[in-house]
């Protein structure tokens, strides 16, 4: 049993991760200035260069 929840949690923690990864993405995206462009230069550049292409 501990096994099965300790293997529950990690995929709900990992789940979680992805919906707010896409939604940073998203919101990213649909925004002219991203909120922090310094830390997330890569990701930012990445959408910007799908955008313009």
């Amino acid at each position: 049993m501990a096994s099965t929840r300790a293997r529950f949690c990690c995929v709900l923690f990992f789940i979680i991760f992805l919906v707010y990864s896409f939604a940073w993405i998203y919101i990213a995206a649909g925004s002219a200035k991203p909120w922090c462009p310094s830390r997330d230069f890569f990701f930012t550049r990445l959408l910007y260069d799908n955008q313009h292409h």
